[in-house]
């Protein structure tokens, strides 16, 4: 089998109209300097200067179907509505987001402006300056996350938590995956990755469904952020994680782009964010993925060019530190880790599909990036439903035994590989200047 993993079907979706920059620009009376690309969402972010000197952000998101929950308009409306709720429940926190400016609604869109955080985000820090340095400063904001969010507001989760907030968005999902990818990749399976047996989708939806007892002894708490992927973080240069005052006074960072909801939310759900854009989301988005399919079915997934390993090797012997910090590894009974590892396998299968709702990149490179998200994920959650006796029994997992079904060797030694021209026909999404010129504002908070 070679060319494409699919047929090709309707693009589903339209990014923001380009007259709304000028409109909106205009009506809130502010300069564009430039644009700054779009995040995952189909937003539009633009630099901007306003009528007293200071840049600001603004961004536009529009009402579009077929569009994963989290990248909806009304997700984008309640970032605002979320970052008021922290002020009033942990001011300590509320703080690290940029002040909105301003908000506007039209008929089938929305906008904000808000302050520009000047700086560095965790991912391009630890370009610049290597991955003790990110691990330090990612260390500092995580323990004010835990100290001044997290623990203080901590309840016990309530029953049905795990499958409502971490495996219920799996079939909710599920249409924005067919067409796009391998039909035979969202059955109940079995079929073969990387040659191990593991379930199709619907099979590890429903695997997933029958671990999340794990979530029991877990606690929610205010919604500090719900969707920290470390680009979300973003540090100044004056801020000194080495020795942890910056963070631990209140400021050295900012937070960008909250979840959108007032929910109470469990910090495993943030934390396994963090872990997940170490172990594949950022490479993924920066290198993309190799994707094969040979003769017999199996398929073989790897990504192109690793680049975050020896930071993932220095947060994998502290999640249990982190866990602890956040006040899940007292409640857990031997559970957190577990508890983490499913929220991460979970975290990969949705975003498969929140690759397809993505429309700031071609449709091809988005078919690709979700084919080998969904693959991963089979993987991990399969590992898991192998160790569920030790699950139960309550004996502990070895992280780094389990994230190694991700690694892969390089599978392009077969013709009958499904890689899409696009991703080598488009360097532009691969290289992304906007986010090595402006890290701090490609998805700024409402």
């Amino acid at each position: 089998m070679t060319g494409p993993v699919t047929d090709p079907v309707a693009d589903p979706g339209t990014v923001t109209r380009p007259d709304l920059v000028g409109e909106v620009s205009e009506r809130l009376d502010v300069r564009v300097l430039g644009m700054l690309g779009r995040g995952g969402s189909g937003a539009s972010s633009v630099l901007t200067r306003c009528a007293g000197g200071e840049q600001a952000v603004l961004k536009i998101v529009s009402a579009r179907p077929n569009v994963a929950d989290g990248h909806d308009i009304e997700s984008f409306r309640g970032k605002a509505r979320q970052v008021a709720h922290l002020r009033r429940v942990v001011p300590d926190i509320a703080r690290h987001y940029p002040p909105l400016l301003a908000a506007l609604d039209g008929p089938d869109w929305s906008a904000t402006l808000t302050s520009y955080a000047p700086g560095l985000d965790l991912v391009a820090l630890a370009a610049r300056d290597g991955s003790a340095a990110a691990h330090d400063a990612l260390r500092a904001v995580w323990r004010r996350l835990c100290a001044h969010g997290y623990l203080p507001t901590g309840q016990p989760a309530p029953a049905g938590h795990g499958v409502r907030d971490f495996c219920d968005r799996l079939p909710r999902r599920r249409h924005l995956l067919a067409g796009n990818v391998p039909e035979a990749l969202l059955g109940t399976g079995p079929v073969v990755v990387n040659g191990r047996s593991v379930a199709g989708f619907d099979g590890a939806a429903a695997t997933a469904g029958t671990l999340a007892w794990v979530f029991d002894s877990s606690l929610v708490a205010a919604p500090v952020h719900g969707d920290l992927n470390l680009r979300n973080i973003v540090v100044t240069d004056r801020a000194d994680f080495s020795v942890a005052a910056s963070a631990e006074d209140g400021t050295g960072f900012a937070l960008l782009d909250p979840r959108g909801t007032l929910a109470r939310w469990n910090p495993v759900y943030d934390l396994a964010k963090v872990l997940f854009t170490l172990t594949l989301f950022d490479d993924l988005m920066e290198g993309g993925a190799r994707v094969e399919q040979r003769p017999g079915g199996e398929f073989r997934v790897s990504l192109r060019a690793p680049r975050h390993r020896d930071w993932q090797a220095r947060l994998v012997p502290d999640l249990g530190r982190m866990l602890d910090q956040a006040g899940i590894a007292g409640r857990a009974a031997g559970l957190a880790v577990p508890q983490l590892l499913l929220a991460h396998a979970t975290h990969v299968l949705a975003e498969s599909a929140c690759r397809i709702s993505d429309i700031g990149q071609p449709l091809p490179v988005r078919r690709q990036n979700a084919t080998a998200l969904l693959l991963f994920g089979l993987l991990l959650v399969a590992d898991l439903a192998d160790h569920a006796d030790a699950l139960g029994g309550g004996r502990e997992l070895s992280v780094p035994d389990h994230l190694s079904v991700l690694d892969h060797p390089a599978v392009l030694d077969h013709p009958a590989v499904l890689d899409h021209p696009a991703v080598l026909d488009h360097p532009a999404v691969l290289d992304h200047p906007a986010v090595l010129d402006h890290p701090a504002v490609l998805e700024p908070p409402a």
